[in-house]
């Protein structure tokens, strides 16, 4: 499992197989995921030593990340707004893998609309970047007042 960055700049793991048939017990192997690797790739690491001929696929799955949910290639998040913004619409600011995204909030967004920024989710297994959908959210304005009455000594 990778972290939604590592997709994008690459990095270094360690595979480790723990064999019961293996007495020479555990084997471990570098694995190098290249940046721009899309999620579900897939990728296979040659046994060595005792278990030479044998093989592992490994597959590239997201890392559950408290600021986006996966599909695919698409990231979701979500990106709290005053509730007159909503009313009258302007830009906002989301946090996306590469930093800070500006996103243009029309009037009159409902909570829990959704905002689509092109090519600034995970890699794609075709080239290029899968969608940002950014889910709108907002508490309305709630405004109490006292109804006058002809039963009110005031």
């Amino acid at each position: 499992m990778l972290r939604p960055e590592e997709f994008l700049r690459g990095t270094r793991l360690e595979v480790r197989v723990d064999d019961p048939g293996n007495a020479a017990g555990a084997e471990v192997y570098p694995l190098d995921i290249p940046a721009g690797t899309a999620p579900g790739a897939q990728f296979t690491v040659r046994r060595e030593g005792a278990s030479a001929g044998g093989v592992l696929t490994v597959r590239a799955t997201v890392r559950p990340d408290p600021r986006f949910r996966a599909r695919g290639s698409d990231l979701r998040c979500d990106l709290r707004i005053p509730s007159a913004l909503a009313r009258r619409g302007g830009p906002a600011m989301v946090r996306g893998l590469d930093g800070m995204v500006r996103v243009q909030v029309p009037p009159g967004i409902a909570r829990g609309e959704e905002l689509v920024v092109a090519g600034e989710g995970l890699p794609t297994t075709r080239g290029g970047r899968g969608d940002l959908c950014v889910r709108v959210m907002y508490q309305p304005d709630v405004r109490i007042t006292r109804r006058p009455s002809g039963d009110d000594p005031r």
